[in-house]
């Protein structure tokens, strides 16, 4: 059985003239002034001079027959962006998986190549860019430890495929503000490229969204690179907006629609979406009787649980390409915006502050037998004060029969080292409840490459959800929660085992009446062998209070086209 990942996985530093490498280093990639045309082919010049990463690659003899796959990655920066340019060598060229085009999917399923950047300046996430044969795209925030995943956030960045005499080949150009939101002085920078070959693995069963692009247990920094201001040649926020051409700048989409009836009667819509790049770190965006009725339709699922599932947001104008709203107190949720007449958004991602504002004026929704409404959210993050500490606040409010419903909060996180971090939030509910309307989150967290541990508490008060779920998303109120878990995992280097690992998650929770409602142990032993099968023991005990759960005051009803 041979694996999946095909060695390109390593972690590396970009060379000299971009990153001011010290020492005597081996420079990985070289500057150029010649265009690069993003067409899949490495056909320009510059890229026979650049040298292989390869000599980098931190290879593992279990991980894939050399006879059959081999792959070269070339690497290109200019003062805008930073290329990658993989030559995908394959002996059995008719059997390479195409899969299907797809937009931020899941493309492990077809042969495949991702790149995951690291800024290492104080962040908790990675910024991760993938491609595949026929040129499906997907990037992503991923948060350390590969927990959470921001699907929502979109890079700056163009890629393109070919397929070749000797397999297929791939170019990627990222754009550096995309990465960088501002120059960054005596940081390094972590990069690790992966490749799939699907008919090379017999499943996939690691539950790490980055697995198996990316092994986080074996992700780690191989070489330390200083990262100087004067070097990175990023162009000034201002110099950058004036270079871009109007036309690249704004965006517009019209739309029509119209239906035939059997009746014979014809019903017409339209509508318009548009977008301006104010800078490449200010977007603002605008909608006039937006197009939802062709957006992708959530996916089924069943709940048989007393709470109501989150689902995910697929309509474009409501997302946006940052992670403020992800917060363990949901004080914005699109969701509870149903169709709507228009709108508008601004979005600033600079400087280590983010700043979100949203409103919306919804239609009339006589599902939930509601006059037209207006719902606005305002949030604002500050990264990285003193090199520790964030801190944010978000308000959400929704206008209806003259009467204001909504949350608003403030959160901080603490980062004491690469490690070891606290994070807290407090809000407060408004609406139909002026009292018992509070809410707090407490956790402390330790993450490394084999463990992590956490313990988190969180009090809601008996009416917060109650006013909050106007335009959040709060599934229970009146619980004080404690839910703490360790995962420890041992990788191991010889043997049939390629790591063993551990999981243990603790839950319990109470009315605030003191009530014990429920509690929950979940524990699970792996042993994840080199051909990629997994031996799993699990065991979870568990108590449920015999209660009857209230439903819902508000429930999420899809609109028309969903």
């Amino acid at each position: 059985m041979k694996k999946i990942i095909v060695p390109l996985f390593y972690i590396f530093f970009l060379s000299l003239p971009i990153f001011g490498q010290q020492g005597g280093e081996e420079n990985l990639t070289i500057k150029t002034d010649e265009s690069i045309i993003i067409d899949g082919q490495l056909n320009e010049m510059i890229w026979e001079k650049a040298p292989e990463a390869n000599s980098f690659i931190q290879f593992n003899p279990n991980r894939t027959d050399p006879g059959k796959i081999k792959t070269s990655v070339k690497i290109l920066y200019d003062d805008n962006y930073v290329y990658f340019g993989f030559l995908c060598f394959d002996t059995e060229p008719d059997n390479i998986k195409t899969g299907s085009i797809t937009i931020d999917g899941d493309l492990r399923e077809s042969d495949s190549i991702y790149i995951l950047i690291d800024t290492l300046a104080g962040s908790t996430n990675y910024f991760y860019f993938a491609t595949n044969y026929i040129g499906s795209k997907s990037d992503a925030i991923i948060l350390k430890g590969g927990r959470a995943v921001n699907y929502n956030w979109n890079g700056n960045w163009d890629s393109s495929s070919q397929k070749t005499d000797f397999g297929w080949s791939t170019e990627v150009a990222i754009e550096l503000n995309s990465i960088f939101v501002q120059p960054i002085e005596d940081k390094i920078l972590g990069v690790s490229l992966s490749r799939v070959v699907p008919r090379l693995e017999v499943s996939i069963f690691q539950p790490n969204p980055l697995d198996p692009a990316f092994d986080m247990d074996e992700l780690r920094v191989l070489k330390t690179l200083k990262l100087f201001e004067t070097d990175i040649q990023i162009v000034r926020e201002q110099e950058v907006a004036e270079q871009i051409e109007q036309g690249k700048r704004a965006r517009i989409t019209p739309y029509a629609i119209t239906e035939l009836e059997a009746s014979g009667n014809i019903k017409a819509s339209a509508g318009i979406e548009a977008n301006y790049a104010f800078s490449p770190l200010m977007v603002g965006k605008a909608a006039v009787y937006p197009d939802f009725d062709t957006v992708e339709p959530d996916h089924e699922r069943v709940n048989l649980t007393p709470f109501e599932l989150y689902l995910p947001e697929r309509r474009s104008f409501f997302q946006i390409d940052s992670d403020i709203y992800l917060q363990p107190l949901g004080l914005f949720y699109s969701k509870r915006i149903g169709d709507i007449y228009g709108g508008v958004s601004l979005n600033r991602n600079a400087g280590g502050s983010e700043f979100s504002l949203v409103s919306a004026q919804a239609k009339k929704d006589e599902s939930l037998n509601e006059e037209t409404a207006n719902f606005s959210v305002l949030s604002y993050k500050k990264k990285n004060i003193l090199n520790f500490l964030t801190i944010g606040f978000t308000a959400a409010n929704k206008f209806i029969n003259k009467n204001n419903k909504g949350t608003a909060g403030i959160e901080a996180n603490l980062a004491f080292n690469d490690k070891f971090r606290f994070s807290s939030q407090f809000a407060l509910s408004y609406g139909d409840y002026g009292e018992n309307n509070t809410a707090f989150f407490i956790g402390p967290s330790y993450d490394s490459t084999t463990l992590h541990i956490h313990l988190h508490y969180k009090q809601i008060d008996k009416y917060f959800g109650d006013n909050a779920n106007y335009v959040g998303f709060i599934p229970d109120d009146n619980r004080r929660e404690l839910d703490s878990a360790i995962y420890k995992t041992f990788p191991l280097r010889s043997g049939f085992l390629d790591r063993i690992r551990y999981r243990s998650n603790y839950n319990i929770y109470w009315g605030m009446d003191g009530t014990l409602r429920s509690w929950q142990i979940d524990e699970g032993l792996y042993l994840d062998a080199k051909n990629k099968f997994t031996v799993s023991v699990l065991h979870t005990m568990e108590y449920k209070l015999n209660e009857d759960f209230i439903e819902p005051k508000l429930i999420y009803v899809p609109s028309k086209g969903e």
